[in-house]
């Protein structure tokens, strides 16, 4: 049933983990559309920021595949979370 339920990312995260990040990201969504709606509010002109943010992390994501990155892993997990949150 685990594997029904979550995939193969059942097998590697906990239960838990995934219900977090799932909850996380619906509140997150759910907080922007909320802003949209009611604030009248245009959220486009954020989108070459978090473009920027998501080229960033997917090229610091190839490059650490091949070197060892450590110093500079906290740094980049850091501005992950300042581009999402």
């Amino acid at each position: 049933m685990h594997w029904n339920m979550t995939g193969a990312v059942g097998y590697v995260y906990a239960m838990s983990s995934l219900v977090f990040i799932f909850g996380a990201t619906s509140l997150f969504f759910g907080i922007m559309a909320a802003i949209g709606y009611f604030a009248h509010v245009d959220l486009s002109s954020l989108r070459n920021f978090l473009v920027g943010g998501l080229v960033f992390l997917l090229v610091f994501w190839v490059v650490s595949m091949f070197i060892n990155l450590q110093r500079f892993e906290m740094m980049a997990c850091g501005r992950e979370d300042l581009y999402f949150l």
